[in-house]
């Protein structure tokens, strides 16, 4: 009896901590959906489904990506059923509360590899279980490993911030195809039938299922080839099933791996070309990898609350092997680290495999391709190796300390109890999206997303605008190439000398305008003249940032809300009208854009010029956009509005043909397309009544 309670004590305490997650998490549950959260999934009507049939979940699956190709469909087919089973509205609540629900399972599929890569790594230990304490290490040490990571506030965003979803689905399906990967290796090794088919389930399906998830997916061989290095002994297998085993692989990984280099070569060109759009080159970008790698590293060693947070865009970019001095420190770390691991392998040693876990895990988002240097969420499945290698270690050398095997359990048990308060401090701190602003913006004080989410959030509160201001104008100053910042301020200068030209008993500042360069750098004046050259100083800055840095993302979007503003006649946006479409044309100008953000650049401006009267000149820019994002039905769409309040419907005829002799459009598609061809009848119908 008392045996069987031994053994049930791991799977109860596994049960207590599933249930503890959901309460570490809890206060971060009602919290507010943020940054990338709002185009891919509270802007993007495709998700937004009121009914289960097939060509609206179609849709969600293929939302924001290739007609042919469901970019990361099977997350985003979650998000549609969210929305669905919400009740027809986006409840930050339940999008959350199903990724934690994820994270859990995630956690036990941890805890089911760990406790199959322990007994692998048991029968092949070179000195026998009792003589090293391991019937504690391997009845508890799967437990201890689930909890750090299930518990490690670096997994937050992986779970508050809800698109990361496409994480930690991908995750799930990696360790799912991970744990069938072992249970065919086992069976390999014992001798039983279909190994290998067990095998190639796992990575197939865990490849094909996680890649429409997240696209490092493909990471999957690679992570059980480490398995097979560091826990099997592929040279006690019989010459037969050896030979078919080294096929296997030669099939798995080195084919991939081959493949990788191959078109790492010859689709360098189309790599460098994605840099155009970032400030940064893909030397600098390798470069400041090495730091940040360094960075994760410490985060999930040293995991103190402040260092943690949504942005981290406040990190220096190494220009150079000694800008900052600590690029070349790192670099060299690493090449011992790496020297060091390879010669782990044959010694099977735990830290070996954490570190090349670990390295092989940000292989893709941590190298060449080119994304923002830093976020959190890449830890997700990478910090596996790390923390199991903590776990282990930390129990391995409690167990050998004899005065300390009492202590083992309640040193471990506190360790447990400190990530989950930090975790559970800081899901309180995603909460509420003034508290997540005002921590993120006072913990990293150079981070420009931050500073400009505070103001956001002020605005939002009816702050007060001097202060306002003076948060944007920070965020401004952390980051050169952005107008996000700099197209609020003027907004706020614009509205505030509206007020004042039209309220004479209004209490001025008579403080007198100073020079550009300063204007930006000092409090904000109640001064109409003052705050005419603000707003001049400001226009000549975001027309030189716009002339000199690629037009990124958030500057297209910046332009894009500014002409909505506008649309909505709002009274800060109206001074801004002629800035706005010179703004327009200096950012179409600049060759350093990507295309699709180009396409839609042309089509707001499109709209603006429209609103002014300038119709030949909207007409134009829209068939330009239409041209060079045929996939998007928006476009061609929109023009025909245009052609329909100018009355030239064999336009809007020509523009209906393409779109129903062109493609086969499904579900919201579709329904727009029957729309256009409603109202093309509906005028033909009006027309033949006139006639008779």
């Amino acid at each position: 009896m008392l045996v069987k309670t031994r053994k049930l004590t791991p799977l109860l305490l596994l049960a207590v901590l599933c249930a503890g997650v959901f309460g570490v998490y809890a206060p971060g549950l009602h919290g507010p959906f943020v940054f990338d959260d709002y185009p891919n999934i509270v802007a993007n009507k495709l998700v937004a489904v009121d009914a289960l049939d097939a060509e609206r979940l179609r849709d969600a699956a293929f939302s924001l990506g290739s007609p042919s190709y469901p970019h990361r469909g099977l997350a985003r087919l979650s998000f549609a059923l969210n929305y669905y089973f919400s009740g027809a509205r986006f409840d930050g609540f339940a999008f959350k509360l199903t990724n934690v629900v994820i994270h859990v399972l995630n956690g036990l599929l941890v805890y089911w590899l760990s406790v199959l890569l322990l007994r692998c790594y048991v029968v092949g230990a070179r000195v026998p279980s009792e003589a090293a304490g391991w019937s504690a290490v391997q009845s508890y040490l799967p437990l201890v490993v689930a909890a750090v990571w299930l518990l490690h506030p670096i997994q937050l965003t992986s779970v508050l911030y809800v698109v990361q979803r496409m994480t930690s689905m991908a995750a799930f399906f990696m360790l799912a195809g991970l744990v069938l990967f072992v249970v065919g290796r086992i069976r390999l090794e014992s001798g039983r039938a279909h190994g290998l088919t067990w095998m190639f389930a796992g990575l197939a399906g865990g490849v094909s299922l996680g890649f429409f998830c997240k696209q490092n997916a493909v990471l999957l061989p690679f992570y059980a080839f480490l398995v097979e290095l560091f826990f099997f002994r592929h040279r006690a297998l019989p010459r037969a099933v050896r030979r078919r085993l080294y096929g296997f692989y030669a099939l798995t990984v080195v084919l991939p791996a081959l493949m990788a280099l191959v078109g790492l070569v010859v689709g360098w060109e189309m790599i460098v070309e994605g840099y155009l759009y970032r400030d940064f080159t893909p030397w600098e970008r390798l470069l400041t990898e090495s730091r940040v790698l360094f960075f994760y590293l410490g985060l999930l060693l040293f995991p103190h609350i402040r260092s943690f947070g949504l942005y981290h865009d406040d990190i220096a970019l190494s220009t150079g092997w000694l800008e900052p001095w600590t690029t070349v420190v790192s670099v060299l770390l690493w090449v011992v680290l790496v020297g060091l691991a390879l010669w782990g392998v044959r010694r099977r040693a735990i830290w070996s495999f954490a570190l090349l876990w670990y390295l092989v895990g940000h292989s893709l988002e941590s190298s060449f391709v080119s994304l923002e240097l830093v976020y959190e969420h890449r830890n997700y499945l990478p910090s596996f190796g790390i923390l199991f290698a903590v776990a282990y270690y930390l129990l391995w050398g409690l167990q050998r300390l004899a005065s300390t095997r009492r202590l083992a359990y309640p040193l471990v048990g506190v360790l447990t109890l400190v990530l989950a308060f930090t975790t559970f401090t800081r899901a309180g701190i995603w909460g509420d999206q003034l508290t997540l602003n005002m921590f993120t913006a006072q913990n990293h004080p150079e981070s420009y997303r931050s500073l400009t989410g505070t103001g956001l959030v002020s605005i939002a509160d009816g702050g007060d605008a001097r202060d306002t201001f003076a948060a944007f104008a920070r965020a401004a100053a952390a980051r050169e190439t952005t107008i996000v910042p700099l197209a609020e301020m003027s907004k706020i200068a614009a509205g505030l000398r509206e007020i004042l030209e039209r309220n004479a008993s209004a209490e001025v500042d008579d403080a007198a305008p100073p020079g550009n360069a300063v204007l930006l750098r000092e409090p904000l004046h109640l001064s109409a003249p003052y705050l005419a050259a603000v707003e001049s100083a400001l226009d000549d800055e975001i027309s030189r940032r716009l002339k000199s840095h690629p037009v990124i993302a958030e500057s297209v979007y910046a332009l894009d809300r500014l002409n909505d503003c506008l649309a909505r006649s709002i009274d800060v946006c109206l001074p801004l009208a002629n800035k706005l479409a010179r703004w327009y044309d200096i950012a179409l100008a600049n060759p350093r854009m990507n295309p699709a953000d180009r396409a839609l650049l042309k089509m707001s401006l499109a709209q603006l010029l429209a609103a002014r009267g300038e119709t030949a000149r909207a007409v134009s820019m829209m068939q330009e956009a239409v041209q060079m994002e045929p996939g998007n039905l928006g476009y061609p769409l929109a023009l025909a509005g245009v052609y329909m309040r100018l009355n030239q419907w064999d336009e809007v005829a020509g523009i209906l043909e393409r779109l129903e002799s062109g493609r086969s459009w499904s579900g919201f598609g579709s329904r727009h397309v029957r729309w256009l061809r409603t109202h093309y009848e509906n005028h033909l119908n009006a027309m033949e009544k006139e006639r008779q």
